[in-house]
């Protein structure tokens, strides 16, 4: 029975090939997360309840798709990904071990396992950036459709304080889908995708979140001279052109501009960055501005230990008042949890892990990618979030480990990997 069932699997992988099941586990992964909000939402406006029900069947779809694909990518692990995991368990049962509050350490890691690990696996093998990027271009119009369903139907339900609120998620999710838009733009412009990196602007100023509306106009405007001088073709480059004075041209009259927007209903009552630019308030944070300065004061009283990951959080909401919390930067939140000359070369090893990488990277495809993953999984860190819960970290760190030294001999049956 069991050599029955293994043959039939072989056969399957034979079938699909095994690059095009690790790039479904990829796509499979990335998209769960708007394609579970999309669907579930839906089917809770038709129906009460049936939006669970949509959610445990999604999930069970990706426990299928895990049975299938992980064989596969484990027999691909090489000995830089191993070792790196090897280090990250130490790490994770150290940090546990130390930990004062183990429940909420332990609940802490909920998106890293379910999330982080499959994707840092699933990108320590893949092989094709070609598809890499194709795939990108799916999720980010898939996260976009999400965003704009978010800030538009669903808003009262995921808002802070409802429609007049902000959503922390959908900003920084459509920050992550824009990259994967430019990405794909600046590799094989279309239409469809700039027309959704647009959306994903509006969404943005909709979401209420300065910080992911901020960095996509930056980025926005770098892609745009990028693309201009090197990629498309006559037609495109013709429009962008033009895309690109009306953007330079709209900053040139931004108080014309801004006062028309403030006009408007819509624009007042639903963007909590409008409103904070009327106020003069969209470059405050008190909060942000306590959080690093207690996380500069434990990196300077912490030379050569940390407290750990996850636990630097319990001590930071020791000496601020909304409780437990991370640095909202990811070189502070490395420096607090592993200390101040730990923490400094691990993040020298990062940095020269990517250029090495970038380096090494022969086509033009290939850099597209590390710049899309590096932008991706750094930027929204610079501002908010925990790399421990962002899951494009775990990309990030699996392409950079991703090499052709692989631990074990290369077949699944009699299957040449």
């Amino acid at each position: 029975m069991l050599k029955k069932s293994n043959e039939s699997y072989v056969t399957f992988i034979k079938k699909l090939g095994v690059e095009n099941i690790i790039n479904y586990g990829i796509i499979c992964w990335l998209c769960f997360a708007p394609v579970n909000f999309i669907l579930s939402n839906l089917a809770e406006s038709i129906y009460l309840g049936a939006g669970k029900v949509v959610m445990l069947l999604l999930y069970l779809l990706a426990l299928l798709v895990a049975l299938v694909v992980f064989p596969v990518t484990f027999s691909r692990l090489n000995r830089k990904t191993f070792l790196f995991s090897l280090f990250g368990v130490l790490v994770v049962i150290s940090s546990l071990y130390m930990s004062e509050d183990k429940l909420y350490f332990i609940k802490t890691l909920r998106t890293m396992v379910l999330r982080g690990i499959p994707l840092f696996l699933l990108f320590s093998t893949v092989k094709s950036s070609e598809k890499v990027l194709k795939n990108f271009e799916i999720t980010g119009i898939l996260m976009v459709v999400a965003g704009l369903l978010s800030v538009t139907v669903f808003r009262e339900e995921h808002f802070h304080h409802g429609s007049s609120g902000y959503s922390m998620y959908t900003g920084y999710q459509t920050l992550v889908a824009s990259i994967f838009l430019m990405g794909s733009i600046l590799y094989k412009p279309k239409l469809i995708t700039v027309v959704m990196l647009l959306i994903s602007v509006i969404v943005n100023i909709m979401s209420g979140t300065r910080g992911p509306l901020l960095l996509e106009i930056i980025l926005l405007i770098l892609m745009l001279v990028l693309v201009i001088i090197n990629r498309c073709s006559i037609k495109m480059k013709i429009f962008l052109l033009v895309f690109l004075i009306i953007i330079v041209s709209v900053l040139c009259i931004f108080n014309d501009v801004f006062e028309y927007l403030i006009s408007q209903p819509l624009f007042t009552k639903y963007s909590r960055s409008l409103r904070l630019l009327m106020s003069g308030d969209f470059l405050k944070s008190d909060g942000r501005i306590e959080i690093f300065s207690t996380s500069m004061d434990m990196i300077t009283s912490n030379l050569f230990f940390g407290p750990g990951i996850i636990n630097e959080r319990i001590e930071i909401g020791k000496r601020v008042s909304i409780g437990p919390t991370y640095s909202h930067n990811f070189f502070l939140e490395i420096l607090t949890q592993f200390g101040t000359i730990p923490g400094t070369l691990l993040l020298i090893f990062f940095v020269r892990a990517i250029i090495k990488k970038y380096d090494s990277s022969k086509e033009f495809k290939d850099k597209i990618l590390l710049v899309v993953l590096v932008f991706s999984a750094i930027l929204p860190l610079l501002l908010s979030g925990s790399y421990i819960e962002w899951p494009m970290f775990y990309v990030l760190m699996g392409y950079l480990l991703n090499t052709e030294n692989f631990m074990f001999k290369q077949n699944i049956g009699d299957i040449e990997l």
